[in-house]
């Protein structure tokens, strides 16, 4: 069973914060644009930081020492009190930037209640879920998943709406000893969408039977692909001391 989070250890909070507070470069000076690009990029994070401030003052508000919901996502610490305020959150209509950050926040080991959110938020994805946010969603329900949990965790694999929200999810149940999980991840692999993620599933549960699966992407044009066949095939040599 899953232990309840702890809050964040006094002794290592310093450290850890101080971190975080190295990467985001305050005081630094702010140099004009350098293109169209960048400008475009400024004017979105300048929205997006806007549009988290209140959230941002909740949860300091909780004694939080956090400049943006990345912060949070980012620093490695748990705070099971921001979890409720997270959750209800992911609710309303931030930009795709802040919302990210509020699932990533969410990918630490809390269990439930996030874990039911998620997976609603799955069953019910919002149209506006981009295949970032999809991504983001998945790291979010994997790492608060534990393998009571496995039966939703293989919807969630065969749900092909989600794309690369299944990536995650489908190591995180891979290395689990059940013969449904082999076949829901050479299903995954079939359907074309995360090929790099599904071979390296498969690899982590040594489906080695399934090796005609992931034999056609040898000879890939994308790169990741073709390199994960490879590994794939050069661990099942390793293991069953065949050739491929």
């Amino acid at each position: 069973m899953m232990k309840k989070p702890k809050a964040a250890d006094p002794t290592t909070t310093t450290e850890a914060w101080a971190e975080i507070r190295s990467w985001d470069g305050l005081g630094a000076p702010l140099e004009a644009p350098r293109s169209d690009w960048d400008a475009k990029r400024r004017a979105r994070i300048n929205d997006e930081t806007q549009a988290e401030a209140p959230l941002v003052a909740e949860l300091r508000g909780l004694g939080i020492p956090l400049a943006s919901v990345w912060d949070l996502a980012n620093v490695r610490l748990r705070y099971p009190d921001a979890v409720p305020v997270l959750l209800a959150a992911l609710d309303k209509p931030y930009p795709e930037g802040v919302t990210e950050s509020i699932l990533r926040a969410l990918a630490h080991t809390y269990g439930d209640p996030p874990f039911s959110k998620l997976v609603w938020l799955a069953r019910h994805l919002p149209e506006s879920y981009t295949d970032r946010l999809k991504f983001a969603l998945g790291l979010a329900i994997a790492a608060n998943a534990e393998k009571r949990d496995l039966d939703v965790l293989l919807e969630v694999v065969s749900d092909a709406k989600l794309g690369s929200g299944r990536d995650e999810v489908a190591r995180r149940i891979s290395a689990w000893n059940d013969p449904r999980i082999v076949l829901v991840l050479v299903g995954f692999l079939k359907t074309g969408d995360s090929v790099w993620a599904a071979i390296t599933a498969l690899k982590r549960a040594r489906a080695w039977s399934y090796a005609d699966a992931v034999r056609p992407y040898l000879t890939s044009t994308n790169d990741a692909s073709r390199e994960a066949a490879e590994q794939f095939m050069k661990a099942r040599q390793r293991a069953l001391g065949t050739s491929t």
